[in-house]
């Protein structure tokens, strides 16, 4: 009984020691780390400025396979954001800050607890080091747990520099690796459908593309209706040169609906017409060599752009349904005017077509 009685003491001084010495760390953590990636600036800023891509290289998701993510219909640049829940957290993350190819500040909530991202971009000679800072402050029961793997500065240090390097990875196979298809000659079927028509400055359009979908794709889930196909974009103006741009973000509906006047949301009918159809699998970064690769194409065999016509791109698998921007497919068709030598058709499932 004697050495039970010792042991329990033993435990309970045990205890005792360990309470003590976890009650005494501090509550706050200050911890910077940095990481070269293999990528231009300007390709990790727009990866990063997207609250979206959390999920694709946070060390905490991989860590707790319960974190469900939530998403509002703008997760871009300032005011952009993205929730989750867990089984032992909640979370959100908001951008506060965001200068071009520079810094990106953001806010972290967890379950009661505030803290402080903030991303500093700097040149290298091949490619980007990311300097990421990371305030904030831990619970009693988060000190208990960090205090089993080192503390709490080594213990987010540490889930620092794997969410960093899982970042680099991500950027390198998700962002790098695309395929670009060209499909052929088609007819482009028609269609009614609802779109925000906005006028934009041309370096902008992806970004105003990626907020706009998500907005419309909740217009129509707010309002109870029901698309018959992918969001498609319809280029009216594509203007490198001046720097300005007018496009369509669009649904494909079954049938004419009207909207009140003076609302953001229009309907319209897009008609058949030739085209010639393209397919890339990969992010949207890659949609200028996507362009340019057809265009090259058209070229070699005498094939001509009809310009009365505006291109359309149809995102059939997107950033709001696959979170590996390497598995995302868009389909390009580009208005082209009758040719002499009849090309072998495509035969394909149209996207957005429901009318003949």
């Amino acid at each position: 009984m004697k050495i039970i009685k010792y042991l329990f003491l033993l435990a309970l001084l045990g205890f005792i020691a360990f309470s003590v010495h976890v009650s005494t760390q501090k509550n706050e953590f200050d911890v910077r780390q940095s990481q070269f990636i293999n990528a231009p600036k300007s390709q990790v800023y727009k990866y990063l400025n997207d609250c979206r891509n959390w999920q694709t290289f946070s060390y905490w998701k991989q860590a707790d396979p319960s974190l469900v993510y939530s998403f509002p219909s703008n997760t871009i640049g300032v005011s952009g954001y993205c929730m989750w829940e867990g089984s032992s957290e909640s979370g959100k993350l908001l951008t506060t800050k965001s200068i071009e190819n520079k810094t990106i500040v953001q806010k972290l909530q967890i379950n009661e607890k505030a803290a402080e991202f903030s991303w500093t971009l700097k040149d290298s000679l091949k490619g980007t080091v990311l300097t990421w800072h990371y305030i904030g402050a831990v619970s009693f029961n988060t000190k208990v747990t960090y205090a089993l793997h080192g503390g709490v500065q080594q213990s987010i240090s540490m889930a620092m520099q794997k969410t960093l390097l899982n970042l680099s990875q991500t950027i390198r196979k998700e962002l790098q690796t695309y395929s670009v298809t060209l499909k052929g000659i088609t007819k482009k079927k028609g269609c009614f459908y609802l779109r925000e028509l906005i006028n934009c400055k041309t370096i902008q359009v992806q970004k105003n593309i990626r907020i706009l979908v998500p907005r419309m794709l909740r217009f129509f889930q707010k309002n109870k209706l029901r698309a018959t196909g992918a969001p498609f974009v319809i280029y009216h103006a594509y203007d490198y040169p001046k720097g300005f741009s007018k496009i369509s973000v669009c649904l494909p509906i079954k049938d004419s609906i009207f909207t009140s006047p003076g609302s953001q949301i229009t309907s319209g009918v897009l008609e058949s017409f030739t085209c010639y159809k393209t397919n890339l699998k990969g992010d949207y970064s890659h949609l200028s060599d996507a362009r340019k690769k057809t265009r090259s194409y058209f070229d070699k065999n005498h094939i001509s752009e009809n310009t009365a016509v505006p291109m359309l791109e149809v995102y059939t698998k997107s950033s709001t349904q696959i979170a590996n921007p390497s598995q995302w497919m868009t389909e390009l068709y580009f208005p082209v005017k009758p040719v002499a030598t009849v090309l072998s058709p495509v035969i394909a499932q149209d996207s957005t077509a429901t009318l003949p």
